[in-house]
């Protein structure tokens, strides 16, 4: 659902954000900050969310929810991929906060629009010169993942060295360990990675780069803390002159 909104209005409330949100998951410091965001989920999927620092999280209820009420509302969207576990405050990292949902029907809906859908449908990669001898060049090469939701990305990065001969062809010398970034407004996410690998095909006319990384959300249901994770795997193809 998220897909429908005009790029313009992204990056108008990207900016709109720039003074209240920190990108790379850096902690935010006053939870009056987290209202555009909340603001946004509301209007973009008709969910209330309230977004939590982890010191600021209520006491939690006496009567504990189960995570299967929320893995039984996910399979009716036939989500059944992902991990959901119950989990106390020390166990949420310092710098990440928490989504309060009212219920689990708004907790599956959050997760099926932003942590299940794939947002990149016409989204482009980039690749950006950074040094130049001669023949030879490196470069840092960036390839979009996914798109959790509209206002963050997950990359797959690497930095590569590639020659050109006299012919015109270009090939990669070397191709250094890639690994993952998630930028944008993060809030209530991390990205972990798990594995990564890259291999030089056709002599170096073009390389793979991928690995595996887990999306985590942390969730506030009831006063419940609960962790909804999915591991996925990428694989990407890059050339040395483009991405």
């Amino acid at each position: 659902m998220g897909k429908k909104f005009m790029l313009v209005g992204i990056v108008a409330l990207l900016f709109s954000l720039s003074g209240s949100f920190v990108l790379a998951q850096n902690s935010i410091s006053s939870n009056t900050n987290y209202k555009d965001f909340e603001s946004f989920v509301k209007k973009d999927i008709g969910v209330d969310i309230h977004v939590y620092e982890k010191a600021d999280i209520p006491q939690q209820n006496k009567k504990q929810v189960a995570s299967s009420f929320l893995k039984d509302k996910l399979a009716k969207y036939d989500i059944s991929g992902g991990n959901i576990s119950s989990i106390s405050n020390d166990a949420i990292p310092e710098n990440i906060q928490v989504i309060s949902f009212n219920n689990e029907n708004d907790a599956a809906k959050y997760i099926v629009e932003y942590i299940e859908n794939d947002q990149t449908v016409g989204l482009s990669n980039s690749a950006a010169m950074t040094a130049m001898v001669l023949t030879s060049y490196t470069r840092n090469y960036k390839v979009l993942v996914e798109r959790p939701t509209p206002l963050n990305r997950i990359d797959i990065n690497t930095r590569g060295t590639y020659s050109t001969s006299s012919s015109g062809y270009s090939y990669f010398t070397t191709v250094q360990s890639p690994w993952f970034t998630f930028s944008g407004v993060t809030v209530g996410m991390e990205v972990v990675t798990n594995s990564t690998w890259k291999t030089l095909v056709n002599g170096g006319l073009s390389a793979q780069i991928g690995g595996s990384y887990t999306k985590k959300q942390y969730i506030l249901i009831n006063g419940f803390i609960q962790l909804y994770s999915t591991t996925k795997n990428t694989t990407k193809t890059i050339t040395p002159t483009g991405s």
